[in-house]
């Protein structure tokens, strides 16, 4: 019959290493707007602030936990966005595969070696997009 299982390489998972990627991203553009915005209120009096700024230490006591918390959203967002995103990216791959596979096999018996090593890579390309059948 068909194998369900394969041994695969030791590492991440396609999905895996997209979602990262994604967060990573994220995580960045959210550490330059936070630097960016820590830099343009240093510098002193700004149309439209509400708070004077008296000095860096005060901006510093009052702006990091509002980073910290914006931060933390940002990595949740980004790891969770990222692993729906990059299931949704790779969905079709899945899908062509098997399709591939259930062509190549159309007409032998699951017994056969073409279809035996089908259903393995097969089985294995799902392992490593970490995608569900």
């Amino acid at each position: 019959m068909w194998e369900t299982s394969v041994d695969r390489r030791a590492g991440l998972s396609v999905r895996l290493k997209l979602t990262l990627s994604y967060a990573g991203f994220l995580m960045l553009a959210g550490t330059v707007l936070l630097f960016v915005g820590y830099v343009t209120l240093s510098r002193g009096v700004h149309p439209g602030v509400i708070f004077m700024v008296r000095s860096h230490s005060d901006l510093l006591r009052d702006f990091a936990p509002i980073a910290a918390v914006v931060m933390g959203f940002l990595l949740v967002f980004g790891l969770v966005g990222g692993w729906l995103l990059a299931g949704r990216m790779l969905a079709p791959l899945t899908r062509i595969t098997d399709a591939t596979w259930r062509i190549a096999c159309a007409g032998h018996s699951p017994t056969q070696t073409t279809c035996a090593s089908a259903a393995s890579a097969r089985s294995l390309t799902r392992e490593r997009m970490s995608v569900p059948a």
